[in-house]
């Protein structure tokens, strides 16, 4: 049995379009979801899957810094090994004054 605010994140889901028809997610540590649509087969509907994640990846926030617009994760080869590298868009240093 879900807890009333996941009852009420449930009932949000649902309501966002009558092809979803149900709604599973990770109530413990919130790190995945499942979200089954279904479509009807007369008309021959087709789901933009990957246009609704992208849109949907463009508003999530894992964590925020103020003045960190937007954090790219990118590869590299550094030294004959595969380095990660976070590209950052916006300022986060403080000035300070010694006087």
């Amino acid at each position: 049995m879900l807890r009333k605010p996941y009852v009420v994140i449930f009932q949000f889901v649902l309501s966002q379009s009558n092809l979803i028809v149900d709604y599973k997610f990770d109530v413990s540590s919130e790190r995945w979801c499942e979200v089954v649509f279904q479509l009807p087969l007369g008309n021959k509907s087709k789901l933009d899957l990957a246009t609704i994640v992208e849109k949907e990846v463009e508003k999530f926030i894992v964590h925020q810094t103020p003045g960190i617009e937007r954090c790219i994760e990118s590869e590299e080869v550094v030294n004959d090994v595969p380095t990660k590298f976070l590209q950052t868009q916006g300022i986060n240093f403080e000035v300070r004054s010694t006087a």
